[in-house]
């Protein structure tokens, strides 16, 4: 029989306690000792730290964490964790597989050897209790994926928004509508990878393309939502595919799913053009190239 262990410990009723308080409270203790000339006794039983941690921290003895040391030393798997972080940034980032066999050719070629990973593979649960170690830097995530083109970083990008600044700066925010197209579904090429935590975009460069039910958003600077424009991969548009959605959703199809002219021209028309007949002023319409139309 094959017993599986847990991924986090669930202590049992009855046993030792151990740290159950924060790190910077300790901290706080031993500076009331080491400079203030605190009793331990007083100190311990204002924050509820045992006397002979106090004591133990304030002696430097017995600073190490409890239970077993990692395999891998500290200094190694910070390094680990540099390389997992410019590989996110570089926008190929890693799987947790491919952790685990960077751990492995790095032992091999050490002729390091653990009888705890099998053939000096480190499990799954090393993997997670890796990311655990280090949940202040890594996260694994799902990430999208991007063309090398698109993912080209060039002073085009500020060129812009420094153009987009001087054209809308006495523009009300009501008068400025975003437009962008989405896809919702047939996107296999998706998977978990290793990201710096508090990435904001997770993206992986790989030239491959989604077809199905497109959506457009159109929203202004204010907030106010526009109804959605649903572009169905079809040759024809069922009556059953228009119904219970947003009041307002315009539908169509096309061949790829995507929007091409006459979808891009129709929901200019439904959607743009009602706005822009009632309000008054200059209007600025943002949204992609739209190279498909």
């Amino acid at each position: 029989m094959q017993i599986k262990m847990s991924r986090i410990y669930e202590k049992r009723v009855g046993t030792r306690k151990y740290k159950n308080y924060s790190e910077e409270l300790l901290q706080r203790a031993i500076d009331l000792v080491r400079r203030r000339g605190m009793s331990v006794k007083r100190i311990a039983e204002l924050t509820n730290i045992p006397r002979r941690t106090i004591v133990n921290q304030v002696k430097n003895k017995h600073t190490q964490q409890v239970g077993a040391p990692p395999l891998i030393k500290s200094d190694i798997e910070r390094a680990l964790v540099d390389v997992i972080i410019a590989c996110s940034e570089y926008g190929s980032p890693l799987t947790m597989l491919d952790i685990r066999f960077i751990v492995k050719q790095y032992l091999d070629r050490e002729g390091t050897r653990f009888i705890k990973f099998k053939d000096n593979l480190p499990g799954v649960e090393w993997g997670y209790a890796f990311l655990i170690r280090h949940r202040n830097l890594l996260r694994n995530r799902h990430c999208q994926n991007i063309k090398k083109r698109r993912a080209q970083k060039t002073e085009e990008f500020v060129q812009y928004f420094t153009n987009l600044e001087n054209i809308i700066k006495d523009i009300p925010p009501d008068r400025i509508v975003n437009y962008d197209a989405t896809n919702l579904t047939d996107d296999p090429g998706t998977k978990k990878h290793i990201f710096c935590r508090g990435t904001k975009y997770l993206e992986r460069i790989m030239n491959s393309t989604k077809s199905a039910i497109s959506i457009m958003y159109t929203v202004p600077a204010c907030g106010k939502v526009f109804p959605p424009y649903i572009v169905y991969k079809a040759e024809r548009l069922h009556d059953q595919w228009c119904i219970s959605g947003p009041p307002g959703t315009r539908y169509n199809r096309s061949k790829s799913g995507w929007f091409d002219g006459p979808c891009f021209t129709h929901w200019f028309k439904s959607i743009i053009l009602p706005w822009a007949t009632i309000i008054e002023g200059t209007k600025v319409l943002i949204g992609d190239n739209f190279q498909r139309t």
